[in-house]
């Protein structure tokens, strides 16, 4: 039996086993590059960890808890550093306050997409 590795690296706080999984390997984990524009959450906490795949490569996740627009339980997931770098300076500009971000994207120089939040 191949089980992919998923270790922790930071989070923001204490998660429950149930938030946890949530986190790191639900199929309802949305993907931050599969979201419209727009698209907003209330961060409740984060955490980073490393995603094996099958392939034996390893990725650097962030995954957010929070809220939707909607009020209901979201994950987000992504591997964006642009997106990490961006969420992180707004977590610790509000230092435990609630805040609302929203998901924006566009495209580099060079044409290459890209994915990133600012506050909504």
């Amino acid at each position: 039996i191949c089980i992919r590795a998923r270790s922790r690296t930071a989070q923001s706080n204490e998660f429950t086993k149930v938030e946890l999984y949530r986190m790191t390997k639900s199929s309802s984990i949305v993907s931050v590059k599969a979201l419209e524009d727009g698209t907003t959450i209330t961060p409740r906490g984060w955490l980073t960890f490393d995603d094996e795949n099958a392939k034996g490569e390893t990725s650097h996740m962030l995954s957010i808890i929070g809220d939707d627009a909607f009020g209901q339980e979201a994950v987000w997931s992504c591997q964006s550093q642009t997106f990490k770098d961006n969420f992180m300076d707004l977590w610790n500009m509000f230092g435990g306050e609630p805040f609302t971000l929203k998901k924006i994207s566009g495209a580099t120089k060079a044409g290459r997409d890209y994915v990133n939040c600012d506050l909504a």
